[in-house]
């Protein structure tokens, strides 16, 4: 990341935080423009964590650890697309590229059914 900015390729530094050049959503978008978009994708610290870093995050919950485990053994296919995990320890959905990338963590409203135990 730091080599991208030294020589001046913003796009390829937004690329590495899963911003897509050719991005239909303008917040996704890699245009090689320092936007508060990408600095708000650059400073968040969950972004772009992968693998081992996700499993051995003391901030990630296990429930998602456990399950992001299974997609990547394979346990649970993804289909070659992006996925959501969704915590019901700290109530956040964490959204997973396809390659298993940590893209995004969001705060979620969970409920129950009152008829379910």
């Amino acid at each position: 990341m730091i080599e991208c900015f030294k020589n001046g390729n913003v796009i390829e530094a937004q690329e590495i935080f899963g911003m897509k050049r050719n991005s239909q959503y303008t917040s996704n978008k890699a245009a090689g423009r320092m936007d508060k978009n990408t600095l708000n994708r650059f400073s968040d610290i969950y972004s772009n964590l992968y693998g081992k870093d996700i499993l051995d995050n003391k901030e990630i919950p296990q429930d998602v650890k456990v399950a992001y485990q299974k997609f990547l053994l394979g346990e649970i296919k993804n289909n070659d697309a992006n996925y959501i995990i969704i915590s019901k320890i700290d109530f956040h959905l964490y959204l997973f590229t396809k390659d298993h990338k940590l893209l995004n963590r969001q705060v979620v409203l969970l409920g129950e059914d009152i008829g379910k135990e």
